[in-house]
């Protein structure tokens, strides 16, 4: 699986059309940035965090399906309703973490916050995605 990384929201719409350009499928994953002990400022991104990479790890045969983290900054994201990751139609972020698998710019499915603390429903998302 290839991984991209967006540290920005400002940054989002010209790498995802660039990947929508030669992937029918992709899948984004919303995590926290990290905080000043290079730990995720979010309790259940630290948690869900290494669960999803073993589940990478496990089920993804896909090699060539990209994987988007969109990092969300605290500061910009708490209480701001009109965070941009909020109000983009084809994300509508609720809540962090959050897996969202696409194809042909249609979302397919998602999993949010404690959804992603049980390996198993990260493998079968992942399983579903390829």
């Amino acid at each position: 699986m290839s991984i991209t990384r967006i540290e920005d929201p400002s940054e989002y719409t010209e790498k995802i059309e660039s990947i929508r350009a030669i992937n029918e499928k992709y899948i984004l994953f919303f995590i926290a940035s990290l905080n000043q002990n290079n730990q995720f400022w979010c309790p259940d991104v630290q948690q869900a965090y290494p669960i999803v990479q073993q589940a990478l790890a496990d089920s993804c045969k896909n090699d060539t399906l990209p994987l988007v983290e969109c990092v969300v900054e605290r500061s910009q994201y708490r209480g701001n309703p009109d965070y941009f990751y909020r109000t983009a139609p084809e994300v509508k972020l609720t809540a962090i973490p959050t897996l969202i698998s696409y194809q042909n710019g249609l979302e397919t499915k998602r999993l949010v916050e404690g959804e992603l603390h049980n390996l198993s429903n990260v493998q079968q998302f992942f399983a579903d995605a390829s």
